[in-house]
C-alpha cells in the first residue's frame, strides 16, 4: 500500500488576517467582588426565571435529536404577511441572519455601506465575506441616510 500524498494544511483566506481579534469587555464581576449590569453584552441583571429553567429542562430532553429548522415559523410568518414561504427566512439571531446574507450577495469586489459607531459585528462581518467595507458616521447618533445614499453610489 502507497501513502497518501502529503498535502498542505488548508488556510484561511488572506483578508481573515486583516479582521480585528474579538476583545471582550469588562467582566460584569468586578475585582472587588461587586458586580455591575453588563447590558452591552445582552445580559440580564435579574436571575432566570423558574419558567425559563423548566423550558430549558424539557429541552434537554431531545438534545440528542437535530433541532427543528423553523420551518412552521417561517410557514406562519408568511402567512401572515402575505408572501410566499420562500421569501421568509429565519435564523438563530441577527448575526446569523446578517452573516448568511452578506455571504449569499457580497463577497470579492462588491462594497457595503453602514453607519459607523453602531453594531460592532458589521466590519468584521463583511471582511469574511470578502466585500469592502464603507463605515458612513454617525450623525447626532442617528444614522445619515443622505450620507448613506452617497456612499453607496
Amino acid at each position: 500500500m502507497t501513502a497518501a500524498p502529503q498535502r498542505p494544511p488548508p488556510r484561511p483566506r488572506d483578508q481573515l488576517a486583516s479582521l480585528p481579534r474579538y476583545v471582550a469587555g469588562s467582566p460584569a464581576i468586578r475585582p472587588d467582588g461587586t458586580s455591575g449590569y453588563k447590558l452591552s453584552s445582552n445580559e440580564c441583571p435579574y436571575p432566570v426565571l423558574p419558567e425559563v429553567t423548566r423550558a430549558i429542562a424539557e429541552a434537554a430532553r431531545s438534545a440528542n435529536r437535530y433541532p427543528l429548522s423553523g420551518d412552521e415559523l417561517r410557514l406562519r410568518l408568511a402567512q401572515h404577511h402575505g408572501l410566499p414561504e420562500t421569501a421568509v427566512g429565519v435564523s438563530g439571531g441577527s448575526l446569523e441572519l446578517l452573516r448568511d446574507l452578506l455571504l449569499g450577495f457580497t463577497g470579492a469586489g462588491t462594497s457595503v455601506v453602514y453607519g459607523w459607531r453602531s453594531y460592532e459585528a458589521y466590519p468584521i462581518l463583511v471582511r469574511t465575506a470578502g466585500a469592502e467595507p464603507i463605515a458612513v458616521p454617525l450623525w447626532d447618533h442617528r444614522v445619515d441616510l443622505e450620507r448613506l445614499a452617497a456612499a453607496a453610489r
